[in-house]
């Protein structure tokens, strides 16, 4: 009988917004070099309503109604990506989700 090998692969979801669309063959070759696997990818243009519903987390702060239109103003690109340890080394890759923070901490990201 042939033992066979299990492979652990992990799965995240990336979300590239309206202003670093259109740079996307970048931004996947990145991903592929970092060992990704894109599963599935879809442009989409959310409507203001999706926009809220995808930030309602947020609904109150002073930055939603900014937020909200600008994930609603341009396609997205959503992909399905996959590979040991995903979410860990998607973070990674993608530095601190503060502007500032990010500026200062880690400005190559």
């Amino acid at each position: 009988m042939e033992e066979r090998t299990e492979i652990k692969v992990d799965r995240t979801l990336a979300i590239v917004k309206p202003d670093a669309a259109r740079s996307i063959d970048t931004i996947r070759e990145l991903i592929l070099q970092n060992g990704f696997h894109i599963l599935q990818q879809r442009r989409v243009h959310l409507t203001p309503e999706q926009g809220a519903e995808f930030y309602k987390e947020h609904s109150g702060k002073s930055f939603y109604p900014h937020l909200t239109s600008y994930i609603s103003s341009a396609p997205i690109v959503v992909m399905l990506l996959g590979r040991s340890e995903a979410i860990e080394t998607w973070r990674s890759l993608m530095g601190p989700s503060n502007p500032a923070t990010a500026k200062a901490e880690a400005p190559e990201t």
